[in-house]
């Protein structure tokens, strides 16, 4: 009989459980539209609190009644442009246009391209008809942040337009400028967060996969699985739970809402600050429930993809600000 092949079906959920090769997430996969827009926006992570807020939705059985929200605090200390990127599309993908840099760039945003080899303008498209994407070149400022590091996260943002023409206008409008918060999103309007979850490190198939223990009276292991599987086929499938690195992946999580954007960190700020975090000092994004990652870790929000028919509006009311909070 002759054998047949076809490509696996069926979904893998998470795997493969690799370690991320960094701690910084990146923008991959994005919505693409006509409206004027930036795609996203990088942070970092302090810690969670609540706030009071008015319920206003109508199917909700609080409605109308002041109800305690958890929120996550994302700092956002704004994110400088320092460069221009344009892509073309080709056989094997994207492939860089061209690019070049602004005219003053950060001490040490510097020192870093240099390591890098990356420092030097190029000359600039004017073949709109030849482009497919146009990126702006950004990084973050983490001396603004209570953060005890100098060296800036590189990212690639999308600029959203109804043409290429168009997005390169922007894009230079925006060349050497910073971008906040409000220049990216509004209070209701629900984001996608990209962010690496916490590292672990190796664990048994018990906690990574949540599988139950073995009898007392079971031979060998308690905390195993088992059986690995049959004669036939020879071999261990990958849908047995084995042990392995768990934590410090990349994950997206969809239709968070956002709950309130503000400019001054002391309304957020419990007593004493966040735990292993300090007072919020820039600008914040409070994102209604938790969000992947330990605190200080870089945090990606971009335009939902697939955001809700459905908008809930929540009316903030209070930030809770007690020293307990600030977990």
């Amino acid at each position: 009989m002759v054998k047949t092949n076809r490509p696996r079906h069926g979904s893998k959920a998470h795997r493969p459980f690799k370690r991320s090769k960094s701690t910084r997430p990146s923008l991959k996969n994005y919505q693409k539209t006509k409206e004027e827009r930036i795609e996203g926006i990088l942070g970092y992570k302090a810690g969670m609190t609540h706030v009071m807020a008015l319920d206003t939705n109508e199917d909700s059985p609080s409605y109308g009644q002041q109800i305690q929200v958890p929120v996550t605090t994302i700092e956002c200390p704004g994110l400088k442009t320092y460069g221009i990127r344009t892509y073309k599309e080709t056989k094997e993908g994207l492939k860089i246009h061209s690019q070049y840099y602004a005219e003053k760039i950060d001490k040490d945003l510097k020192k870093k391209l240099q390591a890098e080899g990356g420092e030097g303008n190029k000359e600039k498209t004017k073949q709109a008809d030849e482009i497919s994407e146009v990126r702006l070149m950004m990084h973050t400022q983490p001396r603004k942040a209570n953060l005890k590091k100098k060296k800036p996260e590189i990212i690639e943002i999308p600029v959203q337009g109804p043409s290429q023409e168009n997005k390169l206008e922007k894009a230079e409008k925006l060349l050497g400028k910073e971008i906040k918060p409000k220049d990216v999103f509004e209070e209701g309007q629900y984001t996608d967060i990209i962010g690496v979850t916490k590292g672990k490190g190796t664990q048994g198939p018990v906690k990574r996969f949540g599988i139950k223990t073995q009898i007392r009276k079971a031979k060998k292991h308690i905390r195993h699985p088992g059986a690995i599987g049959g004669w036939h086929p020879a071999r261990v499938l990958w849908t047995v739970p084995m042990s392995g690195q768990t934590g410090y992946h990349k994950r997206t999580e969809l239709n968070k809402e956002i709950v309130k954007i503000g400019e001054d960190g002391e309304e957020t700020t419990p007593k004493g600050g966040y735990k292993h975090y300090g007072e919020i000092n820039n600008d914040y994004i409070l994102v209604k429930g938790s969000v992947p990652g330990p605190k200080k870790r870089p945090i990606l929000l971009r335009h939902a993809v697939r955001p809700p028919k459905k908008k809930e509006t929540l009316e903030v009311k209070k930030i809770a600000t007690n020293s307990h909070q600030g977990k």
